[in-house]
């Protein structure tokens, strides 16, 4: 059998034969095969440039396989690198044993200098680590808890767990905070540790002109006059009133007053919960410092990661998996390396999501 590979686009395959194949070939439904989902993930991304950048198995005129794919500059230690952000891979089941995944792998390392992948399902695991990515088991999340007893009853726990879990203090914050749009700025954000791209294109596409999220940006200013961002976005459902972190932008001088805003701001707006994903120590130490819950290390007590149904998995946290093509010692350093909810796809509704905004 003659197998195509390349760029969906390259191959005259179009978005509605992608999603498609997303729809017949997948478990079960997921955004991917929604018509403005599918678009703006792949194809409006400033360095998608309008065409769609999944990558493609292709025989004949049929499709045999295809990897998610978005394209983004990736920040390696001020350099800057062409780097994929990968998501949800599917090769039909009639035609496993071809090679097309494999094949489709090895064409993303050819053509990329760095790619990242979250949520790694057992089946694509080894293939990935056969072909020289790197892995880790959990991303570390983190949770405050503002109102314990609503936690407790959504979470599977130990029965000493509300001894340990308490309500968040009532403090009030006097940080200056400004709401903005990134449309509006004029510079891009400083970045700590290695990253994709936060241009002003990334974070307009990326935040402002999401088909189905809204998120809400906060322009923090420090008591010595530090500027940062807090990236927020608030996931409120008949279950659950939870604030997620999405992002924290600026120097490391300005970590904890942006900590310190998202815990005020769901004390004050009755949340019960904030979370956040990051793999950034230097970002992580602050909600250590600040004694937020571990979904990782926090054994007594496991607080839903999924909401759409409401669902507890062990860990509530998700998985990663890395390559560079020089796969340096700054590049393995995972602790220097920024990735949150923002990046890989992470933060994508669920068709049970979507539905319930187009009613």
């Amino acid at each position: 059998m003659s197998i195509k590979i390349g760029f969906a686009n390259e191959l005259g395959v179009n978005a509605s034969q992608i999603r498609k194949f997303y729809q017949n070939h997948w478990q079960h439904k997921i955004a991917l095969s929604d018509e403005e989902f599918h678009k703006w993930q792949f194809e409006s991304a400033a360095e998608n440039m309008g065409a769609n950048s999944c990558v493609v198995a292709l025989s004949e005129s049929d499709l045999l396989g295809v990897m998610g794919l978005n394209k983004r500059k990736f920040n390696l230690a001020g350099q800057c690198l062409n780097g994929a952000e990968l998501t949800t891979w599917v090769v039909d089941q009639k035609n496993r044993g071809s090679g097309a995944g494999a094949k489709i792998l090895k064409y993303i390392m050819n053509n990329f200098d760095v790619a990242f992948g979250m949520g790694i399902s057992e089946d694509a695991l080894p293939i990935y680590i056969r072909s020289g990515f790197h892995y880790l088991r959990y991303i570390p999340r983190y949770i405050h808890v503002v109102d314990a007893k609503k936690v407790l009853a959504i979470s599977e726990h130990a029965s000493y767990a509300p001894k340990l879990v308490r309500n968040a203090s009532g403090k009030q914050s006097k940080i200056e905070a400004e709401r903005i749009s990134w449309v509006d700025q004029s510079l891009a954000p400083y970045v700590e540790g290695n990253h994709f791209s936060r241009s002003l294109d990334d974070l307009i596409w990326r935040y402002d002109k999401h088909p189905y999220f809204k998120y809400d940006t906060f322009k923090i200013t420090s008591v010595d006059g530090g500027i940062g961002y807090v990236v927020l976005r608030e996931e409120i459902t008949n279950d659950i009133k939870i604030l997620h972190i999405i992002d924290i932008l600026g120097p490391e001088s300005v970590f904890e007053y942006c900590i310190e805003f998202a815990e005020f701001y769901a004390k004050q707006n009755d949340f019960w919960a904030v979370d956040v994903y990051s793999t950034l120590s230097r970002l992580n130490k602050f909600f250590n410092h600040r004694s937020w819950l571990s979904a990782v290390d926090s054994s007594f007590i496991n607080i839903p990661h999924l909401f759409h149904p409401l669902e507890v998995r062990k860990p509530a946290t998700t998985s990663l998996i890395y390559w560079a093509k020089d796969s340096n010692v700054n590049f393995l350093n995972v602790s220097d390396l920024y990735l949150t909810k923002q990046d890989c796809d992470l933060d994508r509704p669920t068709m049970n999501f979507i539905g319930c905004q187009n009613e």
